[in-house]
């Protein structure tokens, strides 16, 4: 049996990951703004996704299983920015007090 490529692109999890913390730096970077000019004061990150979800996924084509990993990719990487803030946010407490 011989493997084929078929010359598509391939995208690694730390080269979406870097994809999608751009965009989630941005986003992010909007809601503290909107918070600092609405005079509110900045709470909790949104947690992380939890729970299982639904893909359909084809062994013979391979359709789908892109947004598997992609999907993958940002619960882990979310997971990740989600206990970073909230060990960041538990650190500056202990200092402050």
């Amino acid at each position: 049996s011989s493997a084929s490529s078929d010359g598509g692109a391939t995208i690694t999890p730390s080269m979406f990951a870097r994809g999608q913390r751009s965009t989630s730096t941005l986003s992010m970077s909007t809601t503290t703004q909107d918070n600092i000019s609405l005079g509110r004061p900045s709470t909790h990150p949104p947690s992380p996704l939890h729970g299982p979800q639904l893909f359909y996924t084809s062994a013979k084509t391979g359709e789908g299983v892109r947004e598997i990993f992609e999907q993958v990719v940002q619960r882990v990487v979310g997971q990740w920015e989600y206990d970073e803030a909230i060990e960041a946010k538990r650190l500056h407490m202990q200092e402050a007090s």
